[in-house]
């Protein structure tokens, strides 16, 4: 990596899609679970992901020690860069460089400071530079925690008979949940109470997004009363006389991630046993 006398650089190698670490900088509910050094948290009060805007949190340090930031986004070109200015003190950009490696990314990192003589005193604590070296730490620790959730299974049976089993609220009822309010039709609202056997009962809000006759349904998916909202996609796939079906669920990590229930596991265990096992048993019936 070439630098001038007044930049220092990082690169890394993340095993996710760059879709995926876009988004962990883009997003403000993803950065504020890994931006800054070991032991600290974010709050973040502004986050204008364009050109210009204004990125406003607070660092709370292990000790209690709250350190207000400002900075500003210089420039933003869609999965390859984006500039920060950190409008200090101390002053500085960080430039930050995405390339897609197949399923993979490569990150690269260069911190610009005002000249070579601030940089050094900057950096002769090693607060800085160990800081930046731990906030990708922390994002590749958290980047595998944030994927969407994807579970493909074959059915012995015609594509049409899967669609009808996803598409009909008289049949979901049988293998999934009751949705009197169903309809596959786009723009349909419709509700549902689940949760764990014993455990709290959610209230699921949901709007039909996408449809494609026995290829494709999407839709939203919240929970009232809780932040975030993420989307399920039911895409259906010919394969000779048999049906591939894949389940995608995106955005979970949207939910609050203080909340157990909302847990990653919790809907891949949840979407397993509805596509391995209620669905198959209830096409195979």
């Amino acid at each position: 990596m070439k630098l001038d006398k007044n930049q220092i650089g990082l690169e890394r190698i993340f095993n996710a899609p760059i879709e995926l670490v876009w988004r962990m900088w883009s997003e403000p509910q993803h950065i504020q679970h890994w931006w800054g050094p070991n032991g600290f948290r974010s709050s973040i009060s502004v986050m204008e992901f364009q050109d210009k805007g204004n990125w406003i949190f607070t660092m709370h340090g292990p000790d209690g020690t709250d350190y207000a930031n400002h900075n500003l986004f210089k420039e933003i070109v869609f999965h390859e860069k984006i500039v920060i200015v950190h409008t200090g003190p101390p002053f500085f950009d960080i430039s930050v460089y995405f390339e897609k490696l197949g399923e993979k990314t490569k990150l690269k990192l260069i911190t610009t400071f005002e000249s070579e003589e601030a940089m050094i005193e900057i950096l002769k604590n090693g607060i800085v530079a160990e800081g930046l070296k731990q906030n990708l730490d922390k994002l590749e620790t958290y980047v595998p925690t944030s994927g969407d959730i994807v579970i493909k299974k074959i059915f012995e049976a015609p594509i049409e008979k899967v669609w009808q089993a996803i598409s009909d609220k008289d049949q979901m009822k049988m293998w999934y949940f009751d949705l009197p309010e169903f309809k596959a039709e786009i723009g349909c609202e419709f509700s549902f109470i689940g949760g764990s056997e014993g455990g709290i009962q959610y209230i699921h809000h949901c709007q039909v997004t996408e449809l494609e006759t026995n290829k494709k349904m999407a839709y939203t998916w919240k929970y009232e009363g809780y932040n975030g909202m993420s989307t399920v996609i039911w895409e259906l796939e010919k394969i000779d006389n048999q049906t591939q079906l894949t389940l995608t669920h995106k955005n979970i990590e949207s939910f609050p991630s203080n909340n157990p229930d909302l847990a990653k596991k919790n809907f891949v265990g949840g979407w397993d046993s509805i596509i391995n096992s209620s669905l198959s048993k209830f096409l195979n019936s």
